[in-house]
């Protein structure tokens, strides 16, 4: 999903851990949520098989419970699912309202993703058969997402990345595919 606000900035809604959307939820509901859970909580450590089920329901409660919040991270603008399929917009007061008031409340201390993907069958989507995907705060001169049509090269730059990357405390997790089998996988501990 996709949307525009009225000063022009795209904002999407294509991936997870988006650092301009959030997740809101009623204060009428955040109690009875929270009630929800206690008991299914309460359900597992009576019957520890039940655990799979009571996730899936934790996660269905979580999701009916909330709407998706977008800020416009140009002009600050609010975005709250409505009625419908709708957005309703808010403007700030001032322009000097902060425009990351949606991101982590760990701040730059969030830890984010290093994600190589290489497919020896070009994807409909692009013109080469490796992507590397960074999604963290800590940026890497020369390294945005990056396309790649030598695996060498593709491979060299995941590690390399991922060099970088963990140095900088900046990663929660990482990992390098081919034709989607793992080739390799790193996730910090702790």
């Amino acid at each position: 999903m996709h949307f525009y606000c009225k000063c022009g900035n795209r904002i999407s809604d294509t991936t997870d851990f988006i650092p301009y959307k959030a997740h809101l939820i009623a204060d009428q509901d955040f109690d009875d949520l929270l009630e929800s859970i206690e008991q299914l909580m309460n359900q597992v450590v009576n019957n520890p098989k039940v655990l799979d089920k009571s996730i899936n329901t934790m996660y269905d409660l979580l999701y009916k419970a909330n709407k998706s919040v977008y800020q416009c991270e140009k002009c600050g603008n609010l975005f709250i699912d409505g009625k419908g399929n709708t957005l309703e917009a808010f403007q700030p007061e001032t322009d000097e309202m902060n425009k990351h008031l949606l991101q982590s409340i760990k701040g730059e201390k969030w830890k984010g993703f290093l994600i190589a993907e290489w497919n020896e069958i070009k994807p409909d989507w692009s013109d080469a058969h490796g992507h590397i995907f960074i999604e963290t705060l800590t940026s890497v001169k020369g390294y945005e997402t990056r396309s790649f049509n030598d695996y060498e090269v593709f491979e060299k730059s995941y590690y390399d990345l991922l060099e970088v990357l963990t140095k900088k405390e900046a990663l929660r997790r990482s990992s390098l595919k081919k034709d989607r089998q793992l080739l390799h996988e790193w996730k910090i501990t702790s």
